[in-house]
């Protein structure tokens, strides 16, 4: 996997060219925080981040065209197995066939069936190969991008109060965890407020904040709705 500082020196790259030539140009596919970390360089370009449908966790960005036909840059790889299938086997086995990350989008698994949103470039490839995952024989192929698995929405709404808006006390709340391990997490650099690291754990949050905890899930804040009788802070999260 690339680290950051590549990343966000092959997109500077990118940019300049399109600067000099006009010419679109496009990413490969970007976690949230790599996308989180290369914003800064896109500011005044014009640009649309896509990974295959809304809300899509890894995107291409595409820079410097509104009106793109994204068919022709990432496609759909749709997989089936008489046995049900799993995130980790799937992705294992794609990179099993020498295929980088940074060319596989999203996995959406459904029991038996799977979707993965890849480059197109790599699809004739993953089709012609791909046979396996473990050791259970699939069927695979190539699909428009339009047909791709609706998501289930795991998410549940809730209600939580807390004494303050920092971040380990909403950690806590959330995650059932004492807010000694909720400082823990975020020392050990398991913490990540809207994709970004967290540095400190008296970081104050505000309405719309994503904060993810790995090993424990993703929140939310919908709302942070006033104080209670006993003075406490009322917030609305999602929980995913």
């Amino acid at each position: 996997m690339e680290n950051t500082q590549l990343i966000l020196a092959k997109l500077t790259d990118k940019i300049n060219i399109y600067k000099k030539t006009n010419k679109p140009t496009y990413t490969n596919m970007l976690d949230p925080m790599e996308f989180a970390k290369v914003q800064g360089l896109l500011k005044d370009i014009p640009f649309v981040a896509f990974g295959g449908y809304e809300n899509a966790e890894r995107k291409v960005i595409f820079i410097g065209d509104n009106d793109i036909d994204f068919n022709e840059y990432i496609t759909l790889i749709r997989i089936e197995s008489v046995k049900s299938l799993s995130h980790r086997g799937v992705l294992g086995s794609i990179i099993g066939l020498g295929i980088k990350r940074e060319v596989i989008g999203d996995i959406i698994i459904n029991e038996n069936k799977c979707d993965v949103v890849v480059m197109k470039e790599i699809s004739k490839y993953i089709v012609q190969n791909l046979d396996k995952v473990g050791r259970d024989k699939i069927k695979v192929e190539i699909k428009d991008i339009g047909e791709i698995i609706q998501v289930k929405d795991t998410s549940k709404s809730m209600t939580i109060t807390v004494a303050s808006p920092r971040i380990d006390a909403i950690i806590s709340a959330c995650f059932g965890l004492s807010r000694e391990l909720s400082t823990e997490s975020i020392r050990r650099e398991k913490v990540f407020l809207n994709h970004l690291e967290v540095g400190s754990a008296s970081k104050q949050i505000k309405d719309g904040d994503i904060i993810s905890v790995r090993g424990q899930g993703r929140i939310k804040i919908e709302s942070i709705d006033g104080e209670t009788r006993k003075g406490r802070i009322k917030m609305c999260v999602t929980k995913y």
